[in-house]
């Protein structure tokens, strides 16, 4: 059986991103091979991707997270 789409969390270090949070969503969630990414309600400090791993990477989800200056990890792989 095949997997269609996984779940990584980013866990955020950056001071203040809830800031620039439908900014981050909104990049991330345009990315190819992004299902859906949203503020974790509970633990405000991580962020939920689902993806497609056949079409994009985690790496390459945190990557593009880094690449204007935010600071963070992933969690959940």
């Amino acid at each position: 059986m095949r997997t269609t789409s996984m779940e990584v969390y980013i866990y955020v270090t950056s001071k203040e991103w809830h800031k620039f949070a439908p900014e981050i969503t909104d990049q991330l969630n345009q990315l190819d091979g992004v299902v859906n990414v949203s503020v974790n309600e509970k633990i405000k400090d991580l962020l939920m991707v689902k993806y497609e791993p056949e079409s994009i990477s985690a790496l390459k989800i945190l990557s593009t997270y880094r690449k204007n200056g935010h600071s963070g990890s992933l969690v959940g792989m």
